[in-house]
């Protein structure tokens, strides 16, 4: 052990002989720079020596702080007690590596190496070693506060365990400078932010970092109370105007944090009910007017009216009638009134049709100004039919019909029947006449009232003593008119009928031709009777 010991002693002796002589060598060992390195990891001191020049050293040598860590020499590798399993050395460049860092390695790191010419290559390097980075956490100060809009003023700050720690603050994947609203203090430790507004919830975050790791924080979100604002109301059904009876429903919203709670004005009065929906059912005409909601921030103390929205309610038209003449009326002598009303609701216009056509004034109609009424002096009956009034408003449309009903004739009384017949013939005589309602009807025979009340008269054998005339008088009950019409029936005796038949055209016409021959012989023999006659002799 002892010999180990002195040999130990003597090749470093040795080293530091040669590096007496050869010290004057201008070669680096080591680039310049500081090297960094984490607690528990690693880090390599690489020398400037190219290992494919094939340099052999008779020494390398390590200190930090001054004192040995590892020499090395052709035949023994002395690695001090505190490095032994914790370095490595490269005999070829004589580059070390250094495992297991804590914090007490940060320090000045040299190197010396002997050639075997007895140069002397020599070089200094500093070492920090830094802690890992923990416990980063980002914190607000207004959290046991709300924080309102544009009223309020909000710290940020960042907390770290670690070495030689820089900060950074972030919003998503961007980095936060320092500018007008935004101030950052304590070396970047502290983000404050004024007159807050309502984009800067975040999510804020903040990174520390060293030269060897960085380390973010879980991002964190502001609650930045704001509004009421952007307040609407709205109306549904949308509708110009609403029928009475209908259900409507007012609905609020506005834009707020926390959620606005609501409250409704009616033509310029609070009501009593609150909530974002107001529900009017069966809504009456009285509950026309302007309705608006108010949105309240509780925590901002604010409030905002929505803009006034007016709600027109109109009564439907209902019990719609026309009221027409309750006598008979008779044409040509009687005025026929009607009137259309409603029993309930606004009548805003009417239309009078006739039979499903509009009904049209004239020298006879007049209909009033506003459609109320319509006058027919005198009636006629064309004027009979079915009448109709509509009436409407915004709302909705009602009908009336009056079914109108002109009494008029009897007229255009006719009897349609035999005129000649035999004896023994039946007979059969019909009345017709055009009356409302129809006529009644009465016989007579030459002057003689039958008693027959229907409008045909039958004769079942006729006999010579049934030729004659014969008047039907039609009579309408309603307007008190008659009428009569006569006809003339001749009776004659059995064939009498059948010899005027049998009598045709061609023999008719050969008859007179015959007459006409015989006028014609006759006057000519008179002519020449007179321009013939014989002249007696003188002798």
């Amino acid at each position: 052990m002892s010999n180990r010991m002195d040999l130990h002693k003597l090749g470093f002796l040795q080293v530091l002989l040669l590096s007496a002589l050869g010290s004057c060598a201008g070669q680096q060992a080591l680039p310049p720079g500081v090297r960094y390195g984490a607690v528990g990891g690693n880090v390599t001191f690489t020398t400037t020596i190219d290992p494919s020049a094939g340099q052999q050293f008779l020494t390398i040598s390590w200190t930090f702080n001054g004192a040995p860590i590892i020499t090395l020499t052709p035949t023994v590798e002395s690695p001090s007690e505190a490095y032994k399993g914790r370095v490595t050395l490269s005999k070829a460049t004589g580059s070390l590596q250094l495992r297991q860092l804590t914090n007490s390695d940060s320090g000045d790191y040299g190197v010396s190496m002997v050639t075997q010419e007895a140069k002397t290559i020599a070089g200094e390097a500093t070492l920090k070693v830094f802690g890992p980075i923990s416990d980063v956490t980002a914190k607000a100060n207004a959290t046991e506060k709300p924080i309102v809009e544009f009223n309020d003023t909000v710290s940020l700050t960042c907390s770290a365990a670690g070495s030689d720690l820089s900060y950074q603050w972030l919003t998503g994947a961007s980095v936060i400078a320092s500018g007008d609203r935004m101030r950052l203090s304590d070396k970047n430790r502290t983000l404050t932010i004024s007159r807050i507004l309502r984009s800067d919830q975040g999510p804020f975050a903040c990174a520390a970092s060293n030269v060897i790791m960085a380390k973010r924080s879980e991002p964190i979100l502001l609650t930045i109370n704001y509004g009421p604002e952007n307040v609407k109301m709205t109306v549904t059904p949308q509708k110009p105007i609403h029928k009475t009876g209908s259900n409507l429903n007012l609905t609020c919203s506005a834009e707020s944090v926390p959620p606005a709670v609501f409250g409704w004005v009616f033509n310029g009065n609070p009501l009593k009910q609150e909530g974002p929906v107001l529900q009017l059912t069966n809504i009456l005409e009285s509950q026309s007017g302007n309705y608006s909601c108010v949105a309240h921030n509780t925590v901002t103390l604010r409030y905002m009216p929505s803009e006034t929205s007016r709600i027109n309610v109109l009564e439907g038209i209902s019990g719609s009638t026309i009221i027409g003449p309750t006598t008979s009326l008779i044409a040509g002598n009687s005025t026929a009134n009607m009137s259309c009303h409603a029993v309930s609701g606004t009548v805003a216009s009417r239309e009078w049709k006739k039979d499903g056509k509009p009904l049209s004034p004239s020298d006879r109609i007049t209909i009033a100004a506003d459609k109320s009424s319509v006058s027919i002096t005198p009636v006629e009956n064309t004027d009979s039919g079915d009448y109709v009034c509509e009436l409407s408003n915004a709302v909705n449309t009602e009908t009336a019909s009056y079914k109108m009903t002109v009494n008029y004739g009897p007229e255009d009384v006719q009897v349609k029947g035999e005129e000649a017949v035999e004896v023994g013939d039946k007979v059969v005589l019909v009345c017709s006449a055009r009356s409302l309602p129809p006529a009644a009807f009465s016989w007579t025979f030459n002057g003689t009232l039958l008693g027959v009340t229907s409008a045909e008269y039958t004769i079942g054998s006729a006999v010579y003593g049934q030729s004659g005339r014969y008047a039907c008088m039609a009579k309408n009950n309603v307007t008190g008119l008659s009428l009569s019409a006569v006809h003339t029936l001749s009776v004659k005796e059995e064939g009498a009928l059948e010899e005027e038949e049998s009598l045709s055209g061609g023999a008719i016409a050969g008859i007179v031709i015959a007459v006409l021959v015989a006028v014609g012989i006759i006057a000519a023999v008179v002519y020449y009777m007179r321009t013939n006659r014989k002249i007696e002799s003188p002798y």
